[in-house]
């Protein structure tokens, strides 16, 4: 009986052991995570400034040598639309692609 229950408290005693080392690592896990996060928001700040300077023609984008290149760029960029827009209305009938056509053909004939 007491061989049962020192079994039973050495097994107590390694669940523990294993509840703590996992709640350490998640402890970690959560700063690294919290960390990250942090930079991602400076980046996406810098970046989002960057971009707002960009469109009001503050700061030429990166790649231009002189500031008449700059002025010739237009102010609306292309792209920008795809994050920032509605999304457009997808079209009434979609184009039929004939490759996709399914075709069948007369049955085999019947064998005797």
């Amino acid at each position: 009986m007491l061989s049962l229950m020192i079994f039973i408290f050495l097994c107590f005693l390694g669940m523990l052991g294993m509840l703590f080392f996992m709640l350490r690592n998640q402890e970690k896990m959560c700063q690294t995570l919290r960390e990250e996060h942090a930079q991602t928001r400076l980046l996406l700040r810098a970046l989002e400034s960057r971009l707002e300077n960009t469109m009001r023609g503050t700061v030429p984008p990166v790649g231009l040598d002189s500031p008449q290149e700059a002025e010739n760029i237009p102010q609306h960029d292309p792209l920008l639309h795809l994050s920032f827009d509605e999304p457009a209305a997808p079209p009434s009938k979609p184009a039929a692609d004939p490759a996709l056509d399914l075709h069948m053909d007369d049955p085999l004939p019947a064998r005797n």
